[in-house]
């Protein structure tokens, strides 16, 4: 999918400001409204411990190199899957919402603590039955100072492209040779991804599809994240007086075999 606008910079700036900042200094800094709080910060200076899964690790690569989280106030990346020595720093959290890194969260909240405290940020929407598995630890709950849905969800290719997810059976897909693609897991991953896209720009979109059942599908499962973010806060177009706007039109691939045929599967050729 292409965009108009530099997706590493929006990107970047949605985590930075969305999580770092927003641990280190508080809401005042998101809305710029305290530069002497920043500086007065900056004197002080504090650090954070990152973790991350494979998938929010390969996000956070694709839009940040090191100097850019170390200037932010990250002292160290780590995985959530990988051995993690105690560390006296405050925790956080960027996580893809799967029931594998919330069983993991828990059993680390619940263990000896590792850090002074943890602020979890979602990657996307979080399932009720993932938010359930936190909730019904008080002792986990009683840990965590900040627990949010950050709605960065897409894998940059470029600065002005980007991807869903890094499939590399894709082609197998495409090709009716793997697990269909229309899956009702992956349908709500794509329509999550693409919801958060949405939110990095600030736009409300038109939604339009193909008169395909797996494209109409698509389409409704956007308009249904979509509709969430503005329910619980997360609507960043709201924020805006800008009355730009922008379409979103999904068709599969059979529109565009042509491409497919004729050069090395990457739209740069």
């Amino acid at each position: 999918m292409v965009c108009d606008a530099s997706l590493r910079l929006l990107t970047r700036r949605r985590l930075l400001d969305g999580m770092v900042k927003h641990v280190l200094w508080g809401s005042s800094v998101l809305a710029g409204s305290s530069r002497e709080l920043i500086r007065e910060n900056s004197r002080r200076r504090a650090y954070l411990v990152l973790i991350a899964d494979k998938w929010t690790l390969q996000l956070l690569e694709r839009v940040c190199q090191m100097h850019d989280l170390l200037s932010e106030g990250i002292a160290l990346v780590e995985c959530l899957d990988s051995p993690r020595e105690a560390l006296p720093l405050d925790a956080l959290y960027f996580l893809a919402p799967t029931m594998e890194n919330m069983d993991r969260l828990v059993e680390e909240l619940l263990a000896k603590p590792k850090y002074r405290s943890s602020h979890v940020f979602f990657s996307h929407r979080l399932e009720d039955v993932m938010l359930q598995r936190v909730a019904q630890s008080w002792e986990a709950v009683g840990r965590i100072g900040s627990f949010a849905e950050l709605n960065v969800s897409m894998l940059c290719y470029d600065d002005r492209s980007f991807q869903l997810q890094d499939q590399g059976d894709a082609l197998k897909q495409l090709l009716g040779l793997g697990p269909p693609l229309q899956a009702e897991s992956e349908l709500r991953q794509a329509g999550s991804c693409l919801a958060t896209f949405f939110a990095s720009r600030g736009q409300e979109p038109l939604v339009f599809c193909a008169s395909d059942r797996g494209c109409e599908r698509l389409a409704r499962e956007v308009c249904q994240r979509l509709e969430e973010m503005e329910t619980r806060g997360g609507a960043t177009w709201r924020d805006t007086t800008s009355s730009e706007t922008c379409s979103l039109l999904i068709v599969d691939r059979s529109v565009d075999w042509a491409p497919l045929l004729l050069h090395d599967m990457g739209y740069e050729a």
